[in-house]
């Protein structure tokens, strides 16, 4: 592998040296874009830049001291000087606005419902409403998918083929029997179409060793593990510009102990254990950089962890939200309830009563 060149991106197709994350379900996407013109960068003057020309900053023409200093960019500049590729790994993109289920009762009650899938892993329906309803109840509808953050949502639903809505369920056969039992008590409504599925967006898996590094610059992950009961646990979240791989795992060859998982449609530069022992190679002051990322890991697995001891389920809610602005938007709700250790229906209590 060149250290020295940079690959600008365009079209894409698999690659035979990249391994293949087993996901589970069939929507992961693992794709590695590569274009036909690259950006020369020269590794030594990126690193080490001598800066000897006269400058409103730097009159004397004197190279400047150099200071170890980390810095996020500098991250993106090491990661992209030494990788030929940039693999995606895209997750289930967030599809719709979280209701729930009597809602969608009077919905299907109605005749507004097209579709709607069951996601068995996930536990949760997403719904598919009709372009006609969307149009003719236009007021109701413009109400329920309106968002702060995306003021145009309700336009881009009569457009979109993509579900408007989702809501959490038990699990699926509990679900299906509740739809049967509707059914029942309503003969006359007509039964909309279900096409059970999961949802592939495992970046690594519990019980497999870790392959490849992820770095998330684009959109929402947990770690997580399943009880001996099936019940699941979220440890912690990830946001852009953060590491995604299960550590021990990935440097001594062993099985993974949890689950990486994207919440939202997810873009990573990911590579290899060749690729990462070349930035520790190749770049001055890798391994220290790695070291505080860690330890900064650390830290904060620590303070979460301290939190829910010392917090009430209410007060970690708050501390939530403080600590992760805009997250618990972009999230399913049962999925937020198993970080904070608490039902969906105990956390649906505390955000009526704030």
């Amino acid at each position: 592998m060149d250290p020295d060149r940079l690959c600008k991106h365009s079209g894409s197709y698999n690659v035979a040296r990249t391994p293949q994350i087993l996901p589970v379900g069939r929507n992961v996407e693992r794709r590695a874009q590569h274009g036909t013109r690259g950006i020369i960068i020269n590794s030594k003057n990126f690193m080490n830049q001598n800066n000897n020309k006269r400058t409103p900053d730097n009159p004397m023409g004197e190279e400047p001291k150099k200071k170890n200093r980390f810095s996020i960019y500098w991250i993106y500049g090491l990661i992209g000087l030494t990788i030929l590729g940039v693999n995606v790994f895209r997750g289930v993109k967030p599809a719709g606005v979280e209701t729930d289920q009597q809602k969608f009762y009077r919905m299907v009650t109605e005749g507004d419902i097209e579709k709607i899938k069951t996601i068995r892993n996930k536990k949760l329906v997403r719904v598919f409403v009709n372009a006609d309803s969307l149009k003719n109840k236009s007021t109701m509808y413009h109400e329920l998918l309106a968002d702060s953050q995306e003021k145009d949502k309700y336009e881009r639903a009569v457009k979109s083929n993509q579900p408007q809505l989702f809501f959490s369920i038990i699990d699926d056969k509990t679900f299906a029997t509740q739809m049967a039992d509707f059914y029942k008590s309503n003969p006359t409504v007509r039964q909309v179409p279900d096409s059970p599925d999961d949802e592939g967006e495992f970046f690594s898996q519990a019980g497999k060793t870790a392959r490849q590094v992820g770095y998330l610059t684009k959109g929402a992950m947990r770690v997580c593990f399943y009880g001996v009961n099936g019940e699941e646990f979220t440890r912690c979240f990830m946001e852009e510009n953060r590491f995604a791989v299960d550590y021990n795992s990935f440097l001594n060859e062993l099985p993974c102990a949890e689950y990486v998982e994207a919440l939202t449609d997810c873009e990573m530069l990911v590579f290899e254990k060749p690729d990462f022992t070349e930035l520790a190679n190749t770049i001055p002051d890798w391994s220290p950089i790695i070291t505080k990322i860690m330890a900064a890991a650390m830290m904060r697995k620590v303070s979460e962890a301290h939190q829910m001891l010392s917090e009430d389920a209410t007060a970690r809610y708050l501390t939530f939200l403080e600590k992760n602005p805009g997250l618990a938007n972009r999230i399913p709700l049962s999925i937020l309830a198993s970080y904070l250790g608490i039902t969906q229906s105990s956390l649906s209590r505390i955000r009526k009563n704030l």
